[in-house]
């Protein structure tokens, strides 16, 4: 509980009855005569409806208010004041006296007559959240006279309250709440306001939680619970107005509210204890400080213990104690204190302790220590120092009222995670972070909301520019190939547009970009049908890493190689016109693709299978590799995004490049060849893999026939499944196998054809024929990888970190032609992203594989 301004501790006065030990802080008696004590009370004073239409002026005459010596006499008269037809007065605590949390109650006899409207009631002592009700009102009492006898308890915030008609109220019936005196009392806690009329209770509110202040759960904000500030209290009668409504009984005139009190109180054994010690307070910068913070509750509830430098969390825990070493201070002065949090929301801060490094107090990272580069950047955690020093700020209020209320910078929470964004950006304004940088080429991400532009400076030169149009939702902004030079320096936000988000920036220490040109086919290359043409490529990559490079058609990998030479021939090519190039990543990610290169097969250009030839069945068909040219059926015809055709794609990091947003009656085409696999009426197994928020089904179609049943997908949710679906009928021969969208919503990766059993292969066909997708993916302790072979072939499966080292590997084994899933075991691995390294003869072929431990 914390009061400001005059307090007195009565102790002879008793405390209410109640489970709750309390505490005396603050009380108003009226054990005088004359004016209401100046020391406690202020008056409002005019007219003008009082924004609820009021029809009285609020004077300080003794006439309206005057204690008696026993009582407050808060007294309405029909009489012509000041331009209004009545009088009346209103106390208040505002600049006296202002509580945050606690008992507060008032023994008090209503006045009666229609038209009064008295109240007893509380108002934040600054409007930290904005002008009414976005910063709160608590009513522990009101009364209409006419509906006498009725006494309500409510509270009002921005998003609840009366003119939207959803303010929380609990009322009960008082037969003589205008001919005795009745005790009304709201005791407030920073999760629960529970209000009382006779230490009966009447109205119990829960926070959706302010985000500035001790406690923050659930994110809903400020606009559900603005109730972690300081409020004073308000004594009034009015007349009339949007509630008391616009008949007044002036026969009964004039009225009385008799209030023989008001006390307030501080919970007793509810605070939990906290402390803190530094290992020193006067250091060096690069020194290193070792923080020790604990915290207790009476009640063995605590919840949580953090650290804060100068009012911001740097560092908490969900248990006592805390300790932390700060290595590496930044120069600067440095405020500490802990900060304990028990289950009700209670809070106790430790005595601050301050630490003084180097002899300069100005700019310094809010942190202690400057934020890690590679790392991320939260943009709330800017440097202290104000305005002009650590930012620019031009409207010089924090506009977003979410963190760090006491600065300039706009800041407010975020809808849909618990952070926080920088908002209200105007031109020619900048924040500024100190940076610890390891030295390095970096991958820059920022997660961003709107349209917008900005640099990062440092010493006044841009290292990086970022541009980004409104997706309507957060999305991220990306630049590559940064070379950041490595130091303590201090990083400028600089934005070149205004209007747009910014939550976090991330920098991700990736290493130089590998850079990938296709020497061969030229540019322009003309081939007879069934011809081949020679690919190569040249890739180079400083750092070394290199994991992977594909010769593509377009999105689509044609070959693939894990070390020079990057060449092979691609030969028995259907008509068409293609596009193909390179492409390299290595082992932090980094990719990089060649400029295309155009090649022409035959003399036509209209329905070529997307990867040069058909694709084989029994294998599995990528959605997103349908035929070129007219090869889909898209309703909407607007993506054109990775493709450019029409048909909607998206890219997922374990599953590629998917079809997404179907609908009803579009389909796409691949055209494929079906290969004899030596049983009568054969058949293969259709699997597909997908995600189905809802529903979705499709019908396949082969040279214009449709082939089984349509297949109905089970609901996924939001997750990737592979589902094993019906029988499909497929004689040996080439053609167009259609895939055709019956209820749509759904995505779609990829289908897979499997035969019932292989018992003869083409000689021709090399020994890989197809290399699935890892199973299941993410995993947890095994993997398996679906492949096909032509013929006999040694297999050995291996899995690689990100920095290019092994971690698994397989014993080689010798398969047979046909389908298999060899696997492996996972031991002893952390959750990450890894490669899994196939090799068939030697040759070898990687898929990404997710680890879930």
């Amino acid at each position: 509980m914390r009061a400001a301004g005059l307090f007195v501790a009565l102790v002879l006065l008793s405390a209410p009855a109640s489970a709750q030990s309390w505490n005396l802080v603050w009380a108003e008696e009226f054990d005088y005569v004359g004016a209401p004590d100046p020391d406690k009370w202020v008056h409002d004073l005019g007219a003008g409806g009082w924004g609820n239409q009021e029809a009285q002026y609020y004077t300080d005459r003794l006439d309206n208010a005057r204690a008696d010596g026993d009582h407050l006499i808060i007294e309405a008269r029909a009489e012509s004041f000041g331009g209004a037809a009545y009088t009346s007065a209103r106390l208040k605590t505002r600049g006296k006296a202002a509580f945050r949390y606690g008992r507060v109650e008032a023994r008090a006899q209503l006045p009666s007559g229609v038209g009064t409207w008295p109240a007893i009631w509380m108002m934040p002592e600054e409007s930290v959240y904005g002008v009414w009700p976005a910063s709160g009102e608590i009513d522990i009492m009101e009364h209409v006279g006419k509906d006498e006898g009725r006494v309500h308890a409510s509270l009002h915030m921005g998003a609840r309250n009366a003119p939207m008609g959803n303010n929380p109220t609990g009322s009960r019936l008082i037969s003589d709440a205008t001919s005795a005196f009745h005790v009304y009392a709201v005791e407030w806690s920073p999760r629960e306001i529970r209000f009382y009329m006779d230490d009966e209770l009447v109205n119990v509110q829960t926070p959706g939680t302010s985000e500035v202040g001790s406690y923050s759960d659930n994110g809903l904000g400020y606009e559900f619970w603005p109730f972690d500030q300081d409020f004073h209290i308000l004594l009034n009668v009015a007349m009339g107005g949007q509630w008391g409504g616009p008949t007044i009984d002036d026969s009964a005139l004039p009225t009385q509210m008799l209030v023989d009190y008001v006390r307030v109180y501080e919970p007793v054994g509810e605070i939990p204890e906290s402390t803190l010690t530094a290992s020193a307070t006067t250091v060096n910068p690069g020194d290193t400080v070792n923080v020790s913070a604990s915290s207790s509750d009476p009640n063995g509830q605590l919840e949580s213990l953090t650290l804060l430098q100068s009012g911001v969390p740097i560092a908490s825990a969900t248990s006592s104690p805390l300790e932390i070493s700060a290595v590496g201070v930044a120069e600067g002065c440095y405020s500490l204190t802990a900060r304990g949090v028990d289950e009700a929301g209670w809070t106790g801060d430790s005595a601050p302790v301050e630490v003084t490094v180097g002899a300069n107090c100005g700019q310094a990272p809010i942190t202690m220590v400057p934020h890690a580069v590679p790392g991320t950047l939260e943009m709330e955690l800017y440097d202290q120092g104000g305005n002009t020093i650590a930012y620019r700020e031009l409207d010089q209020v924090n506009s977003g009222r979410g963190f760090r209320v006491d600065e300039s910078v706009d800041i407010a929470p975020r809808s849909d995670t618990d952070g926080f964004y920088v908002g209200w950006i105007g031109s020619r304004e900048w924040i500024e972070y100190s940076v610890r940088v390891e030295a390095g080429i970096y991958r820059i991400e920022a997660e961003v909301n709107g349209d917008g532009a900005f640099d990062l400076e440092i010493d006044g030169q841009a290292v990086a520019s970022l541009a980004f149009q409104d997706a309507g939702v957060w999305t991220t902004a990306e630049a590559v190939n940064v070379d950041l030079p490595g130091g303590d320096v201090v990083m400028r936000f600089q934005p070149q547009a205004t209007g747009f988000e910014i939550d976090r920036i991330t920098f991700v220490n990736t290493g130089a970009v590998p850079e990938a040109t296709l020497n061969l086919p030229l540019d322009g290359t003309q081939v007879p049908s069934g011809g081949e043409v020679q690919a190569s490529a040249t890739v180079s990559d400083v750092d070394g890493d290199l994991t992977q490079v594909e010769i593509r058609q377009g999105i689509a990998r044609m070959e693939s190689f894990s070390a020079p030479p990057y060449e092979t021939t691609l030969s028995d090519l259907s008509d068409g016109c293609y596009s193909l190039n390179a492409h390299a990543r290595d082992a932090r990610g980094n990719r990089a693709t060649s400029d295309p290169v155009s090649v022409q097969v035959g003399a036509s250009c209209v329905s070529a299978p997307y990867r040069m030839r058909p694709e084989i069945i029994p294998g599995e068909l990528r959605a997103a590799w349908f035929d070129l040219e007219d090869g889909h059926l898209d309703i909407d015809g607007t993506d054109a995004l990775f493709r450019p055709e029409t048909v909607d794609l998206a890219e997922d990091p374990d599953e590629g490049v998917y079809v997404t947003s179907t609908v009803a009656r579009e389909w796409i085409r691949h055209t494929v060849t079906v290969r004899e696999t030596g049983s009568a009426g054969q058949s293969f197994r259709l699997s597909a893999r997908v995600r189905v928020p809802d529903a979705g089904s499709f019908q396949l179609r082969f040279d214009g026939v449709d082939v089984g049943d349509e297949q109905v997908l089970t609901p996924t949710g939001q997750a990737w499944e592979t589902q094993d679906l019906g029988q499909i009928p497929l004689d040996p021969g080439t053609g167009k196998l259609q895939l055709r969208i019956r209820t749509g919503g759904f995505d779609i990766a990829w289908i897979s054809l499997s035969p019932e059993g292989i018992s003869s292969v083409d000689a021709s066909v090399p020994e890989l024929v197809r290399l699935g997708t890892p199973f299941p993916n993410p995993s947890r302790e095994q993997v398996q990888v679906p492949l096909e072979l032509g013929a006999s072939a040694l297999v050995l499966l291996e899995v690689f970190d990100l920095q290019g080292r092994r971690v698994v590997s397989g014993s080689p084994e010798r398969l047979p032609a046909g389908m298999h899933q060899p696997g492996l075991d996972l031991p002893g691995l952390a959750s990450g992203l890894y490669m899994m390294k196939v090799s068939v003869d030697g040759l070898a072929q990687f898929r990404t594989i997710t680890l879930v431990r």
